[in-house]
């Protein structure tokens, strides 16, 4: 089955290339960097310091990481750059490239969804032969291709498939050593990895990461495996190229942005070209990184990977100071000191080599409570009310582009830049609602600015919650806000209060002592009604299934339906139910439930599910759905990168197609059938 997923990604492309190449005062006898005007030219510039002609390319999807984490190792067999395509247009630059270094043959990696048919098309055109490893997803692919190239290999390497960091820190060791890069869940081994163990010989693990990214469940399914670990990527970087370092014979140092994957999984090739590490950095160098780094300076050619906004070559001004200096986003405020409403502050976003921007941001007015529920209903009527204990904040944010790199758009999302955190220090989960208008949510270029809503869930006697824009996935950095002013009429603190039910969604009393008594989910009242667009769809679902009442209390769902186009897909419609966490994740690790309650609320989060199912199926005959319970979040968002998910209970009604399928014929291949759990792909609740 091919798993369904949307990104949305903002790409402006400039023809004019350049390249930086040019000495910093540092440690090392030489220092260069490998730069072009885009992640593109980057990763030209960096094939062209490794190779003057090439029979052989390996090229992966520019803006998205999954498939292309496990291509470096490719190169072990055939000695080949690695450049970047987008997925249906192959950018001059990298034609350029292919035809200077006099290229026959193109190693793609991923399917058809990541780098499409026409850059076939094109590559055919240029009288290039191609190759293409692809799975079903990341993890499939990347078992494509240790079956197919590693099957002589004793070891293996495991590494998250939901982030990119540790897969590229150690892919260049990976090359040298002959050892597959084999993706996985934190929770889950695909039967093909089984398969693999079953069918090759293999004594050594590295599994890369702590329980937190590869459970022991999982890790204790591979022979003897060892962990290498790290508290931030940054550390297992290091720990990485420490345990390899014999490995690592080269005369080079790769330093290469963190926070972005294209430019150190390009030089990753040439890393592995020359027994080199490649060495990951922020906007400061780690203690752990700069105690490496003067290791290893004294006699190595540091070479940085990517423009200025990627990596300052400022940071390596003095590698012998004792505390790193992180670089200053001139952002004063922080959790405990919190920006007041009506204050501008300014901030300058650098997070890769295509993104650099300077913003102001005010937050002007905060509302909550009765009156934000108001809004929030006249804005949608299918709007859900806030769960028990909470209230909706709205907080009116203008938000002004002052510069941008390269005449760029920024992409501004309340949803996912801006979070709320509690008074004590808790992350909220995001509000996922139809905001009143007018919103934040805008595109912006350089000049332009923004005033709108963005929506927020507080629990109702928390007084002072702080809004936080920018902040890092450690959690540090960041501007924020206050989303509180006493001493205003913009907000009133207002005593907790039983939340307002909209009209159209039945009002249910919540026992006051949890019952283990189990209570059906609801269905409708009169005869389903035949179904015809996707509209009466979601009003239908919207007016039956919005609301469950559970033995710890009464719950929510939010309905997102993506009606499919294409040719390609099976589904007719993906029904992703958007859920409150507390009913879901936080219930099963909370301490106030007992065993007996926490089963009874699977059974019924999962009798929900399936007469909703079959509810549709009924009301739409003849209609291929997939759906479940589902949430997703930008690990990056600024950025749109990295698509984070969770999903529970997913189901399907239609034969699944083999992979021998035209890919363009899958949607005709695929066939309505009966209600049925798809639960492989699902996260353990």
């Amino acid at each position: 089955m091919t798993m369904p997923m949307k990104k949305k990604i903002f790409s402006v492309l400039l023809i004019l290339i350049f390249t930086f190449s040019f000495a910093i005062a540092t440690f090392a006898s030489t220092t260069t960097r490998l730069a072009g005007s885009d992640r593109y030219a980057t990763a030209v510039e960096i094939a062209k310091a490794g190779w003057t002609e090439s029979y052989y390319a390996v090229l992966v999807r520019g803006d998205d990481f999954p498939d292309a984490l496990v291509a470096t190792p490719l190169t072990k067999f055939i000695d080949a750059p690695i450049l970047l395509t987008e997925k249906d247009n192959l950018t001059e630059v990298t034609k350029n490239e292919l035809v200077d270094l006099k290229v026959k043959k193109v190693w793609i990696v991923g399917g058809y969804s990541v780098v499409s048919q026409n850059i076939e098309n094109i590559l055919t055109s240029m009288g290039i032969e191609i190759a293409r490893f692809a799975g079903k997803d990341r993890y499939d692919t990347s078992m494509y291709i240790a079956t197919d190239m590693f099957s002589s290999s004793t070891e293996l390497i495991v590494t998250t498939g939901e982030d990119f960091p540790d897969a590229l820190s150690i892919a260049p060791i990976a090359v040298k050593k002959g050892i597959p890069i084999i993706l996985a869940s934190q929770n889950y081994v695909s039967d093909q990895i089984y398969d693999y163990l079953k069918k090759n010989k293999v004594n050594k693990t590295y599994i890369i990461g702590g329980t937190d990214i590869i459970s022991d469940n999982v890790a204790n399914q591979f022979p003897f495996p060892e962990r290498i670990t790290g508290t931030t990527k940054y550390d297992r970087n290091i720990a990485i190229l420490n345990k390899f370092n014999s490995d690592l014979t080269g005369t080079n140092v790769y330093i290469a942005t963190g926070n972005d994957f294209a430019d150190a999984l390009a030089g990753s090739a040439l890393a592995a070209k020359t027994n080199s590490p490649i060495v990951l950095v922020d906007q400061y160098i780690p203690e752990v990184t700069r105690n490496y780094l003067n290791s290893k300076l004294q006699t190595n050619q540091l070479n940085i990977l990517g423009g200025e906004s990627a990596v300052k070559g400022s940071l390596f001004d003095d590698l012998s100071s004792a505390t790193p200096t992180p670089i200053q986003d001139n952002i004063p405020s922080s959790f405990n000191t919190p920006t007041s409403l009506n204050t501008t502050e300014t901030v300058y976003t650098s997070n890769s080599s295509e993104y650099f921007a300077k913003s102001e941001i005010t937050v002007k007015q905060i509302i909550r409570g009765i009156q934000a529920w108001d809004m929030i209903k006249t804005a949608n009527m299918f709007n859900d009310s806030p769960k028990d204990g909470y209230e909706y904040l709205l907080a009116k944010i203008d938000f002004k582009l002052l510069d941008i790199v390269d005449g760029k758009a920024l992409n501004l999302d309340g949803y996912t830049d801006f979070r709320l955190v509690s008074q004590d220090g808790k992350v909220y989960d995001r509000c996922s609602v139809v905001e009143p208008e007018p919103k934040l949510d805008a595109s912006l270029y350089k000049g332009a600015s923004n005033l709108g809503w963005v929506t927020f869930l507080v629990k109702t006697n928390d007084i002072k919650p702080v809004i936080v824009f920018g902040v890092s996935n450690d959690g540090t950095g960041g501007i924020w806000f206050k989303a509180y002013d006493e001493s205003s009429s913009s907000y009133t603190v207002i005593p907790t209060v039983t939340p307002v039910i909209s009209p159209t969604i039945p009002s249910i009393t919540t026992p006051s002592t949890p019952t283990t008594t189990p209570v059906p989910a609801p269905v409708p009242a009169t005869p389903i009604p035949l179904i015809t667009n996707l509209s009466e769809l979601k009003t239908f679902l919207n007016t039956n299934y919005s609301t469950l009442q559970t033995c710890i209390g009464q719950t929510h769902f939010t309905f997102n339906i993506d009606e499919n186009t294409d040719s390609f897909t099976e589904y007719d419609y993906w029904i992703q139910v958007g859920y409150e966490y507390e009913f879901f994740s936080g219930a099963m690790t909370s301490i106030k439930y007992t065993n007996e309650q926490k089963n009874q609320l699977r059974n019924e989060l999962e009798a929900h599910q399936e007469n909703l199912a079959k509810a549709v199926i009924a009301a739409m005959p003849n209609k291929k759905f997939y759906g479940g319970y589902y949430d997703s979040w930008y690990k990056y968002p600024n950025l749109r990168l990295d698509l984070q998910t969770r999903q529970y209970y997913s189901w399907e009604n239609y034969d699944d197609v083999t992979y021998e399928v035209d890919l363009n014929d899958r949607y005709n291949a695929a066939k309505p059938s009966i209600f049925r759990w798809w639960s492989l792909i699902d996260d353990e609740l």
